[in-house]
């Protein structure tokens, strides 16, 4: 077990609903898992993914484990700027 009860897992389609990731939640089994993986997503969309998972569901810091798998920098995101 580990001290952590919150997992979030950020990145474009190489973490949405990927194996790196079920594979964390599996190992830690925490007690809230929340995959904000995106296909197609920049570094742009995906930071702000996690802020906002994080914001909106009022995760304790010293609780929550985040994970981000980046995706390209010549990646450019087009919505939300």
């Amino acid at each position: 077990m580990t001290e952590f009860e919150n997992l979030v897992v950020g990145g474009c389609s190489f973490t949405e609903k990927s194996v790196w990731a079920l594979y964390l939640e599996h190992c830690l089994r925490p007690k809230k898992y929340l995959d904000c993986g995106f296909g197609g997503a920049g570094n742009y969309h995906i930071s702000r993914s996690v802020h906002w998972a994080l914001e909106c569901n009022n995760l304790q810091p010293e609780k929550t484990l985040v994970v981000i798998m980046w995706s390209g920098n010549d990646r450019e995101d087009e919505i939300g700027r």
